[in-house]
């Protein structure tokens, strides 16, 4: 779907959680009240929870291939966190072989305004209403 050169084409800045080191992943990660099991997801929490709290981000946008298994438990985990902790707005996009371009377009279009829409003029209501 070439997610990335959209997002640069918005004039986007695009962090990943490759970006993030394996001390700030490790240091968020141990926050969890158990270990987490998967290492791609404790990875993607310890990233994405760093660099919320280091206020890297204005948003998330989370891609997923399926709606079930690892994914969907770490991808919630994760916006639970965001949301409930850091107030920062997370869309998830899943995505597999049956998925159109069109309606992917329009969700990623809709979340970047509104990312522009709230940081010009209500920075200070809740990602979610």
């Amino acid at each position: 779907m070439d997610l990335l050169g959209k997002l640069a084409k918005y004039g986007i800045e695009v962090r990943t959680i490759e970006m993030v080191g394996e001390a700030e992943i490790n240091a968020q990660a141990a926050r969890l009240e158990k270990p987490m099991f998967w290492n791609y997801g404790r990875m993607a929490y310890g990233a994405a929870l760093h660099m919320a709290e280091a206020g890297m981000v204005e948003g998330f946008i989370c891609v997923t291939s399926f709606g079930c298994g690892i994914d969907s438990f770490v991808n919630e985990l994760i916006e639970r966190s965001i949301r409930n902790k850091y107030n920062i707005p997370f869309i998830t996009m899943t995505i597999d072989e049956h998925s159109g371009e069109a309606g992917f377009n329009t969700r990623l279009e809709a979340f970047v305004d509104m990312l522009r829409w709230r940081s010009l003029n209500e920075d200070h209501i809740p990602a979610f209403g």
